[in-house]
């Protein structure tokens, strides 16, 4: 028997009072779930209503012609495919459950930034027919607070059910890092990093929000001498470079660092960073050979 038990540290799979499954820290684990399944079926991440209708169509055409179930693997005890991952991204991709927040003064819908209530956890429990009781572990005083747990839990819906139940009723919203874009819990919609590492080459050894203040004055710096560097530039001949040459490859230069801005500008995610550092230093190197 597999049971869910939060407490008001950490969420863990207890698996029969023999061990289990760590899941992370009570604000993570969500997020944690998913970006092992999103590894696990990377087809199916950042799945639309169209391609969850395609991939169901597909998952029963298959059923009827081979007449064998669909693959399903294991995690932390419990079987799974990428039904559930199209499910509860569907949940989360639903902009009717996004919160109105002010960036730059405009009060704008924030993309995947859930303000969590019961109804939602209600209506994510009936449609997917999840008859278990959530236990709270003070069970005197009936309080959520200090964490829950779930007996004799089957499927990923009660798992997912369980995290939601305890962050609806604690007032916690749910976030998609603005960086790493793993989802996590928190008290303040405002905060836009997780606390997890980078997942940025060189940069794996800072939290997320520390990560993105390094990237943007290392980019700024190699921006920077980069721009200087094609000001001076001479030719392997030793003459200098025509102004309007030099003046082109300024404007061409500037342009797509500009590009590259403006994207980190809505959201500092680590693939645009990414991106943008292979960009300068490709770009540094291709001047040196020069």
């Amino acid at each position: 028997m597999l049971q869910l038990v939060i407490d008001d540290e950490n969420v863990k799979v207890i698996k029969d009072d023999l061990g289990g499954y760590k899941l992370g820290t009570v604000k993570n684990a969500f997020g944690n779930i998913l970006a092992v399944l999103e590894q696990q079926f990377p087809f199916a991440v950042n799945s639309t209503p169209k391609a969850y209708s395609k991939y169901f169509i597909s998952r029963f055409k298959n059923s009827l012609e081979t007449n064998t179930a669909e693959k399903e693997i294991l995690l932390y005890g419990l079987k799974c495919s990428a039904y559930y991952l199209f499910d509860i991204n569907l949940f989360l991709s639903d902009s009717d459950r996004w919160c109105y927040i002010s960036k730059r003064g405009i009060k704008q819908k924030g993309e995947y930034k859930i303000n969590l209530t019961m109804q939602d956890v209600e209506i994510w429990r009936v449609h997917h027919n999840i008859t278990k009781a959530v236990i709270p572990v003070d069970w005197n005083n009936v309080d959520y607070a200090k964490g829950l747990r779930i007996d004799n839990i089957t499927s990923f819906y009660e798992l997912f059910y369980g995290l939601l139940y305890y962050y609806a009723f604690n007032g916690l919203k749910l976030v998609k890092c603005e960086h790493c874009g793993r989802w996590f819990a928190t008290d303040n919609l405002k905060n836009k990093y997780c606390h997890r590492k980078s997942v940025v080459k060189g940069y794996e050894h800072l939290m997320c929000e520390q990560a993105v203040r390094n990237l943007y004055q290392q980019t700024t710096r190699k921006r920077k001498i980069i721009y200087n560097s094609i000001i001076n530039q001479v030719s392997n001949t030793k003459f200098y470079v025509e102004d309007d040459v030099i003046e082109k490859e300024k404007t061409d230069f500037s342009k797509k660092c500009d590009e590259y801005k403006i994207k980190l500008d809505k959201t500092a995610s680590a693939e645009v960073f990414a991106e943008y550092l292979i960009f300068l230093n490709n770009y540094k190197q291709e001047m040196k050979r020069m």
